[in-house]
C-alpha cells in the first residue's frame, strides 16, 4: 500500500504532461489552419498582411463614376511584359487595398501575368448600378495601351471584388476580350455600393442588391474558377450548381476566409487555377 501511495503523484504528473501534449497539439493546429489572422476583426476587413514596399506603379484613370487609382503590376520577365498570359483586373475585398490582394498580384505578376487592381471599397463611396460597373470595369482592363493584340483578359477578386467581377461579367455588355473569372470567397449575395452590414455577413438585400446565382446561366462562353476555404464562413459556391458554362472549383482545407495569409500552397494553386481558365482543357 504504501508503495502505490508513493506512486500517485508521479501518476497525476504523467496525466497531466499527456494532457497538456494533447492540448498543445490541438492548439498548434487551430493555429496553422489560422495563421495571418490578427484578429477576428480581420476576417471582415481583410487587413491581413502590412502592405510591403512596392514596386507596382500607380496610375490614375477616368471612369464614368470620376478619377480612380489603380496599382498595375507588369511581369518583370520580358518576353510576359510586352507578352502577358493574361490581363487579370483583380477586386479586392471590402476592406480596400491591403497586403493580400498585393500578395496575389506580386505571385500571379511573376507567372506572366498582367495585374490591374481595382479597390471595391474606394469604388463603392456611393452607390452605382450594373451597367456602369460593366463599363467601368472594360475602362480599367483596357486602360494602359499596347503594342500588339490584346492578351485575354480575366475578371477576378477576393471576397466583395470576386461578387462585382460576376456582376460585370453577368451581362450581354460585358468587358471585352473576358475570357473567364477567378473568384476567391465569393458571397451568395452582394450590392452595388457597400454598407457597414455588408462587412459583417449581413446579406444585403432589397434595390441594389443582387444574388451571385442570378448570373449562373449568363456567363456562357466564360471558364469560371472558384476558390472556397472549409472553415471560411463568409462565403458560398451555393451557386456553382446552376452555372451554365464551364466552371471548376476549388477548396483550400483547413483554411479561413484569408486562405493562411494567401500562403505560398494557396498561391501556388492559384497560379495553376490561371492556367486552367487559359487552357483549353474541360
Amino acid at each position: 500500500m504504501k508503495s502505490t501511495d508513493a506512486h500517485r503523484p508521479q501518476a497525476w504528473a504523467q496525466r497531466i504532461l499527456f494532457w497538456g501534449q494533447i492540448v498543445l497539439v490541438v492548439g498548434f493546429i487551430i493555429y496553422r489552419a489560422y495563421v495571418g489572422i490578427q484578429t477576428p476583426g480581420s476576417i471582415i476587413s481583410h487587413d491581413v498582411i502590412p502592405v510591403p514596399q512596392p514596386d507596382k506603379t500607380t496610375a490614375t484613370v477616368q471612369l464614368l463614376r470620376g478619377p480612380f487609382n489603380v496599382y498595375h503590376y507588369v511581369p518583370g520577365d520580358p518576353y510576359f511584359a510586352a507578352h502577358p498570359k493574361a490581363v487579370i483586373v483583380f477586386g479586392t475585398g471590402d476592406g480596400g487595398w491591403g497586403g493580400w490582394e498585393d500578395r496575389v498580384c506580386r505571385a500571379l505578376q511573376a507567372d506572366g501575368c498582367e495585374m490591374v487592381t481595382f479597390d471595391c471599397h474606394a469604388y463603392s463611396q456611393t452607390d452605382y448600378d450594373r451597367p456602369t460597373l460593366e463599363a467601368d470595369m472594360d475602362t480599367v482592363a483596357h486602360m494602359f495601351p499596347r503594342t500588339g493584340p490584346m492578351p485575354p483578359v480575366i475578371l477576378g477578386g477576393w471576397s466583395m471584388g470576386a461578387d462585382q467581377a460576376v456582376a460585370a461579367a453577368g451581362s450581354p455588355k460585358r468587358p471585352a476580350d473576358i475570357v473567364g473569372l477567378l473568384l476567391i470567397s465569393p458571397s451568395a449575395r452582394s450590392r452595388y455600393g457597400e454598407r457597414e452590414p455588408d462587412r459583417w455577413n449581413v446579406p444585403p438585400t432589397g434595390p441594389g442588391t443582387f444574388a451571385l446565382d442570378e448570373f449562373a446561366t449568363k456567363l456562357d462562353g466564360l471558364r469560371v474558377a472558384q476558390w472556397d476555404a472549409n472553415l471560411d464562413l463568409l462565403d458560398s459556391d451555393a451557386w456553382l450548381k446552376d452555372i451554365s458554362t464551364t466552371h471548376k472549383g476549388y477548396t483550400f482545407h483547413m483554411g479561413f476566409h484569408d486562405y493562411a495569409g494567401a500562403s505560398d500552397e494557396f498561391l501556388a494553386q492559384l497560379k495553376k487555377t490561371v492556367g486552367w481558365i487559359l487552357s483549353p482543357q474541360p
